[in-house]
């Protein structure tokens, strides 16, 4: 079982590269600091939070990942906003995360949650932030202008830290890879919700909000993302038909990413069934928008036309 979250660390020097692993393995086991602001959590969610780790790391690993930290509910923290934005700035801020209610803070080494969310809402955020946390991550090591040894993020799953950019290359396919895996989590634990020991009253409360709609994990987040994606691996289905016996085979390799961090093999994919060029493009520029989203600019390009 992996100490942290960390599957590489880069640059830098051996000795730097070990502090580093240690400065996060530290991270990842000390998070004392949190108690003092953190709700703290019912015998309810403690055994969900568990239950949710168990699933996904079971996910995870039948999607190539060797190995992966487990996130314990001491790694899980359900905080009031105002005081996570003191803590998080710079998390707030950026422009994809206007709407933040939860997130995986790979420096800290924790998932947070803001608090008041109910049952359904926090089994699919922590679901969602324990993805995040069990996938490829990866830290390189910088010189500071006196000298010493600082970490910067570099890759978390799908996404490619861009300092010069507002977004990571890759966000929108990391967040629809991740919330599809998310959906399939919480199947699972609608599947075993009776047998991981929460009261009879949570359970249910569970149950019959999916059983009433199976499908309703899926609109839960990243929609557009979501949807963006399925038209990609369709396309790249009916291409590649030689190759893959339905669009379920093309997840799984875009899924396998999220855990291995090996992006080659999806480029080489999309480049074969894109043309050259095409992995880049979505990259810095995101998801091809669907036909349907074409369909609509057309429409209201039409209509501005006629207004001018």
């Amino acid at each position: 079982m992996k100490e942290s979250s960390i599957s590489k660390i880069i640059g830098g020097t051996e000795e730097e590269r070990k502090e580093a692993e240690k400065l996060f393995g530290n991270a990842f086991r000390e998070q004392r600091m949190f108690k003092s602001i953190e709700h703290e959590k019912t015998p309810d969610e403690l055994k969900l939070l568990l239950a949710v780790d168990n699933l996904t790391s079971e996910i995870a690993k039948n999607y190539g990942a060797k190995e992966s930290a487990s996130v314990l509910p001491d790694n899980v923290h359900i905080v009031d906003k105002e005081i996570l934005k003191k803590l998080f700035l710079d998390e707030f801020k950026m422009e994809a995360k206007k709407n933040l209610s939860g997130f995986f803070s790979m420096r800290s080494q924790a998932v947070f949650v803001i608090e008041g969310q109910n049952i359904n809402e926090l089994l699919y955020l922590v679901a969602h932030e324990m993805y995040h946390f069990k996938g490829y991550g990866s830290f390189q090591v910088k010189k500071s202008p006196e000298g010493e040894a600082r970490y910067a993020q570099r890759r978390g799953g799908w996404g490619i830290v861009m300092p010069k950019r507002k977004q990571n290359a890759f966000q929108d396919m990391d967040e629809a890879v991740t919330d599809m895996l998310t959906a399939k989590t919480i199947s699972g634990i609608v599947d075993q919700v009776d047998n991981i020991g929460i009261s009879k009253e949570i359970a249910d409360e569970i149950k019959n909000k999916y059983q009433e709609d199976p499908e309703a994990a899926y609109y839960l987040g990243y929609v557009f993302e979501k949807e963006r994606l399925w038209d990609l691996l369709t396309e790249i289905y009916r291409k590649n038909k030689d190759r893959f016996e339905n669009i379920d085979d093309v997840f799984d390799l875009f899924a396998k990413t999220i855990f291995t961090g090996k992006l080659i093999n999806v480029a080489r994919l999309i480049e074969k069934t894109f043309g050259k060029g095409s992995f880049r493009k979505i990259g810095e520029d995101g998801l091809p928008k669907t036909e349907t989203e074409k369909e609509i600019d057309k429409e209201l390009e039409d209509m501005e036309k006629e207004v001018n």
